[in-house]
């Protein structure tokens, strides 16, 4: 029987890494994620936004970046330096003259020693720098003069009480160091607090005096326009308005906007439609049209008069003069004694201002004005979209593949409630887990646990078995269960009942298997022959088990009782001995799961004794949940498992779509001269920075949207060879509410971050300068953009250089010596004993048809060992220390047959009678053992004795990655498992096996012949890590490319800005090599930067991922030089093609157009 064994340390260790959970991620893995990029986010974004006290926001950037290093589980080395950090903010917010100076770098002289530092001495000293931080803030207060207005002494009321807060909570986290998140999302709200607050500079409020001043000449300017009737003038504009007025344009646009609170042509219309209205109530005018009148009254348009008309009364000019009562005198030449005066409406009217001036219309201007730029800039669009597009879709498949891997086993109903009964085991010097148990405990746990186990229920290890139906004979996988297994199971049964397993002469089948024998009649009550001996009805039908469960792939469940028959377990003499049954137990849905572990820790030890008891077996519970994603044990400790996979691929994923991000913010601000223009009028006219954030989000909206329809046609198209290269059976829900949903909410989340750097550092421009026609770039306004490109390309090398260390440590493993023969190996499994009672005639059959070399019987391959003993002893051995040996029963000719090198004495041969006693062992066995001259010692298996007669090579049976385990062979006394074959060389290989078909089927009609090569087995073993690196190397090559795209697109945009300036070089002599050089320059510095970082980055994360690995490979030198040339390469490739193009353009054409 199979025994799943792996080191442990602590029997019960593994408690603390048991607690079920729905999705395998807690709360503290949520917050770190949100932590990490939300902190990175913004103290990027405080570090390089151009803001008032710009000083003082490095250090509060460099301060969240600290403690968002710690909560994101990346480094908590920097964290002696948050207290020094956050004073030295607050310090420059108290006293912007104080500058930073050498002295003060000695504040981080702990960073020298942090790594010996306890942690509570570095809150300790945080707290304290915090208090002086409170200190500074009293301090500034103290300095204020007295005065009416307390206004000043409220300045950093909010930063006090957010000192206050930090300095509790670090109090705390000297407790619990969940904490550590609550000091994370403090520092987070003072970041975007900081980010949202207004500059004083750009505040537009105007000052007490200058509004008095404004109010007083527009009053002397309305009385000017009106004595003088200077509205009348139709074309009347604001300059011609000054002229006449002998003012300067600008002092009279700041009177009307300032004084009036108007813009010129409200102010100018006002008089014209009061005008009119007066004339409409005027007999004198009754000879004038109402055109007639506006034209007399100023206005040049029909269109413009009804407009405005409306607009300032509500009515239309019909409708307004249609509702006067003129007062007419009997003498008409006489003068009106009164005319009503003209009430205009001081706001806009009802029917006009949801169509205009409601947030719709904005949103629907912002996406206008977004498609206009799009199609606009189509090369740039197209590489934002389309990188957009690529990462997310990305994401989209890491996704799938996540929840496929999160939701394993949740195809079973008591998902949450479902364990398997294990044993930590002191074995080899050390603790090993065992997954198998004696068979007995399964009743004790029902006669002593009952009300902590309402089900139990053993199960073999599962294999493949002949079912036969008349002339349909097949080889199906299942296995042996009790009746209560497909209850704890939740099987969804089709037709019968699962209690049909009660009976030992009835059997259970799925539903693909009923299908594959019956058709589309009904199976119950039909035979089935067993491995042509038993003849079982079917008593069930269940629903196919999904792929995404570790009982997938069963296609049929025999009742426990027949193989208890069978096996002759009830003729044990110690049953309590051999672990050869998988427990599973339906928990109590008030028990919980720690709990009963400790309960059943040593039921199997009360029912063994002597070396048994010495190797003090300790049950637990491992949940269902874990099985899938934890399944690594060590020392007696969980350690994971796939699990880090999960969260190695969601981290490529964000980083994949973190990098089409990048491209969206460098390409956006790099045209920022392009748009200062518009920011300048918009600000102008009234638009406030809070509106220019969100036009600039949703442009950014848009084209995530745009990019997230593409991406689900290009997920849609990668899904079969996604699904092929992951070996998943995923697709997209469509028709699930659901993932529209999430999708939605993935959408915005990527527009902010996408659209988040662009839109403050685009409304942050000043409309003055921009007008002026003064703006310029800061010398520093390119280092986000710099930045930016040098995290693109380190996140792709490190992704490049991971997976060359994955594919060559895979590749590692597979040259490693196996120590026999794999090629030419075949393995033939053998259900009935027809082809041992024929052996010898077997054997020569095959040798006469040349078919093979060499013919063996063994338990199984040589890829795997089937089981295990622990009676072995030899002279010397310390009594106290248990060790289990790997055995392999096997006949003669065995090992010619797999092509072993024996190191020492012989091999098994039928030249001695006493070989049937004898024993060969591996080198691990021999030094494990510790005997000076192993060949020809008597040793003893339990108290038989046998002779030790050869020494082989270690050969890998087992994982290619772990160390070889001390093995036993000799020689079997019954049938085995397999037959082994080599295949002659000489002759075809398909050939041979027809050969091979034939004479199998002579001696054994009764099972269909099926054969495996062994060196396809062994490469089995290396299915995991060689579909990760598949993966890993398609998403690395994905970045790369976005990656690129993002650099095409900066060079495009680099090249056009120097258009000018290459034209006058290439006028003055410059070749295309010179300009090249010129061009390309930046860009390789940027990448040789980035390389700088990604070396030492990948090397420490692939040093860690190799220590999981006790034969790996080593990390040489070429892999990060390759990689490197490799990204300079592509980097100069990409930035070429611009820098050529420019270079060759005609200068004429840039000197005349620039």
């Amino acid at each position: 029987m199979y025994q799943y064994v792996v080191n442990l340390e602590q029997p019960l260790g593994h408690l603390n890494y048991l607690n079920p959970d729905i999705f395998h991620i807690n709360l503290y893995h949520v917050a770190a994620m949100a932590t990490l990029f939300s902190g990175f986010t913004l103290a990027l974004l405080l570090a390089f936004a151009k803001r008032e006290g710009q000083a003082a926001n490095l250090f509060l950037s460099a301060a969240l970046a600290v403690i968002v290093l710690k909560t994101g589980g990346l480094s908590s080395i920097f964290l002696p330096a948050l207290g020094p950090l956050l004073y030295f903010y607050v310090r420059r917010m108290t006293a912007p003259n104080l500058q930073f100076g050498r002295k003060d770098v000695l504040h981080f002289c702990p960073l020298l020693v942090a790594y010996w530092l306890p942690g509570w001495l570095v809150l300790i000293s945080v707290v304290i720098y915090l208090y002086l931080s409170h200190r500074l803030i009293q301090h500034f207060y103290s300095r204020l003069q007295p005065v009416l207005m307390d206004k000043p002494r409220f300045a950093f009321r909010r930063l006090d009480k957010a000192l206050h807060l930090l300095g509790l909570l670090c109090v705390l986290w000297l407790f619990n160091d969940a904490l550590s998140f609550a000091v994370a999302f403090v520092l987070i709200g003072m970041a975007s607090e900081v980010m949202l607050k207004l500059d004083s500079s750009t505040q537009l409020a105007t000052p007490i005096t200058d509004r008095y001043d404004a109010k007083e000449k527009s009053r002397r300017l309305k009385e000017a326009v009106a004595a003088n009737r200077l509205y009348e003038d139709a074309e009347l504009t604001l300059t011609t308005l000054a002229a006449k007025l002998n003012i300067h344009p600008h002092d009279l646009s700041r009177i009307i906007n300032v004084g009036m609170e108007k813009n010129f042509n409200d102010f100018i219309n006002e008089f014209r439609v009061r005008e009119v209205a007066r004339k409409m109530q005027d007999p004198a005018h009754d000879r004038l049209t109402l055109l007639g009148i506006a034209y007399e009254s100023g206005f040049n348009s029909q269109r413009t008069f009804n407009r405005v008309f409306k607009e300032m009364t509500g009515k239309t000019p019909v409708e307004y003069k249609n509702g006067l009562k003129k007062e007419l005198p009997n003498d008409k030449l006489a003068i009106p004694s009164h005319l009503p005066s003209v009430i205009l409406r001081s706001g806009s009217p009802p029917g006009w201002a949801p169509v205009k001036l409601n947030r719709n219309y904005m949103f629907k201007n912002y996406l206008t004005i977004a498609w206009r730029n799009l199609i606009k800039n189509k090369l740039l669009s197209l590489i934002n979209i389309g990188g957009l597009a690529v990462g997310m879709a990305v994401v989209m498949l890491i996704s799938l593949w996540i929840l496929d891997e999160v939701t394993f086993n949740g195809y079973h109903k008591n998902y949450g409630r479902i364990a398997k009964v294990v044993q930590n085991i002191i074995n080899n010097g050390g603790v090993e887990t065992w997954f198998v148990v004696p068979y007995p405990l399964a009743a004790e746990l029902r006669k002593s646990y009952s009300s902590d186990f309402p089900e139990v229920a053993m199960q073999a290890a599962d294999g493949d078995h002949i079912l036969t139906l008349g002339d349909k004979k097949l080889s199906k996988h299942g296995s042996f269960m009790e009746p209560q297994g497909p209850d704890i199971f939740s099987l969804k049964m089709l037709a019968g009942t699962k209690n049909a397993l009660n009976d030992p002469s009835s059997i259970i089948i799925s539903a693909s298997t009923a299908k594959a024998y019956f058709n589309n009649a009904d199976p119950i009550g039909r035979v089935l022959k067993f491995d042509n001996q038993t003849n079982l009805k079917v008593a069930g039908v269940y629903e196919d088990i999904p792929k995404n469960s570790d009982l997938a792939g069963m296609d049929f469940i025999a009742p426990w009782q027949m193989l208890y028959n069978i096996g002759q377990f009830g003729q044990m003499k110690d049953p309590w001995r051999p672990n050869i049954v998988h427990l599973y137990v339906k928990l109590a849905d008030n028990a919980d799961l720690d709990a009963v572990s400790l309960k059943i820790r040593d039921v199997k030890l009360n029912h063994v004794s002597g070396r048994f008891a010495k190797r003090k077996p300790a049950l637990f519970l491992f949940p269902m949940s874990k099985w899938h994603l934890y399944s690594d044990f060590k020392g007696g400790v969980n350690r994971g498992g796939r699990i880090q996979y999960v969260w190695l691929f969601g981290v490529i994923g964000m980083f994949v779509l973190l990098l089409a991000c990048i491209n969206f913010m460098n390409l956006s601000t790099a045209r920022s001269e392009k748009r200062a223009r518009e920011v300048g009028i918009r600000k102008t006219i009234g638009s406030s920075r809070s509106q220019l954030i969100y036009q600039f989000l949703s442009e950014a909206l848009l084209c995530v949207l745009m990019a997230f329809v593409i991406s689900l046609l290009l997920a849609q198209l990668a899904l079969p060879f996604f699904n092929q290269v992951a070996d998943k059976q995923v697709n997209i829900p469509w028709d699930k509410a659901l993932f529209w949903i999430v999708a939605l909410a993935f959408c915005l989340a990527t527009g902010m971050i996408t659209g988040s750097y662009p839109a403050f550092y685009l409304s942050s421009f000043k409309p003055i300068k921009v007008l002026k026609g003064t703006f310029r770039v800061g010398r520093f306004a390119a280092v986000p953009r710099k930045v930016l490109v040098i995290v693109q390309f380190a996140i792709s090398v490190v992704l490049i250089i991971g997976t060359i260390v994955v594919f060559r440590e895979v590749q590692f493993a597979k040259n490693r010596p196996v120590g026999y023969g794999r090629q030419g190996l075949v393995a033939v499994p053998t259900v009935t004993s027809d082809i041992h009672k024929n052996f010898e005639t077997v054997k020569a059959d095959l040798f006469k048809a040349g078919a093979i070399t060499a013919i063996a019987e063994a338990p199984s391959a040589p890829t795997v060992n089937t089981s295990g003993t622990s009676g072995i002893s030899w002279p010397g051995k310390d009594p106290n220390v248990n060790v289990d040996f790997a055995q392999n029963a096997v006949s003669f000719d065995y090992g010619k047959t797999i092509g072993w090198q024996l190191v020492e004495g012989r091999d098994f041969s039928r030249d001695f009678l006493t070989d049937t006693a004898a024993i060969i062992i591996n080198q691990t066995a021999a030094k494990f053992m510790g005997l000076k001259n192993p060949v020809g010692q008597i040793i003893h298996d339990d108290k038989d004795p046998i002779q030790i007669i050869g020494i082989v090579k270690d050969m890998i049976n087992d994982s290619p990655y772990d160390p070889v385990k001390p093995t036993a062979y000799f020689l079997s006394k019954g049938p085995g498992d397999d037959v082994l074959l080599r295949i002659n060389p000489g002759k075809s290989a398909t050939r041979s096996l027809d050969k091979i078909a034939t004479v199998f089927k002579t001696y054994n009609p009764g099972q269909p012949f099926e054969y495996r090569f062994v060196d396809q087995e062994y490469n089995k073993k290396f299915g995991d890590e060689e579909r990760y690196g598949t993966l890993a190397s398609f998403f690395a090559s994905l970045a790369i490319l976005i990656s690129c795209l993002g650099l095409f697109g900066m060079a495009s945009f680099m090249a056009e800005q120097r258009i000018k300036e290459i034209g006058v070089r290439k006028v003055l002599g410059a070749s295309v090599l010179n300009l090249w050089g010129l061009l390309s320059k930046d860009f390789v510095v940027l990448v040789a930067i980035s390389l700088l970082i990604a070396i030492p980055a990948a090397y420490y994360f692939m040093y860690k991922w190799l220590l999981h690995f006790q034969y790996r490979s080593d990390l040489a030198w070429w892999i990060f030089a390759s990689a490197g040339a490799g990204a300079l390469i592509i980097a100069m490739l990409t930035v070429s093609y611009q820098s050529i193009k420019a270079a060759l353009a005609n200068p004429i054409k840039s000197l005349k157009t620039e």
